[in-house]
């Protein structure tokens, strides 16, 4: 059985243990807030196409904050913009397809007035409706791709 200068003894050891476990907690949050560093930056060329898409090019200059060789930060900066005159490899598959759709139109409509190809105008009109769902999809990735912030 204890006596009361006990149980008044044992109050401010256990306020001590508290409040040593505050003090920890606080030391753990300084150390989390330390070991956050700053964005850190590494500059990449930048190509861009007349349609708008876009993409990164070779890595050029690493940030002062980046010590080791070969490695880059998170962040990506534009060090220079390389303009191309020709189209990217989007809008040139999507025109690819787009020869071959109105192609295979002029062929349906000529096959229609030979008459007697029933079988081959309706494989084309197949072939027609895959290859505009392919430009559509194209067409989504590019727009996507072309307002991206970053990939």
């Amino acid at each position: 059985m204890t006596t009361t200068n006990e149980a008044e003894a044992r109050v401010p050891q256990k306020e001590k243990k508290q409040a040593r476990k505050k003090k920890k907690k606080k030391r753990k949050r300084k150390k989390k807030k330390k070991e956050t560093q700053p964005l850190k930056m590494c500059y990449f060329d930048h190509q861009l196409w007349r349609c708008g898409y876009w993409r990164w090019g070779n890595f050029r200059e690493q940030c002062h904050k980046e010590y080791r060789t070969g490695e880059t930060c998170g962040l990506k900066l534009i060090y220079n913009t390389y303009l191309e005159a020709d189209e990217c490899k989007h809008c040139e598959s999507m025109h690819k397809k787009q020869r071959r759709v109105h192609k295979m139109v002029d062929d349906v409509k000529r096959w229609t007035c030979e008459g007697n190809r029933r079988a081959t105008i309706e494989k084309t009109q197949l072939e027609i409706g895959a290859l505009q769902g392919q430009i559509e999809d194209i067409w989504r990735e590019h727009e996507v791709r072309k307002h991206a912030c970053s990939y």
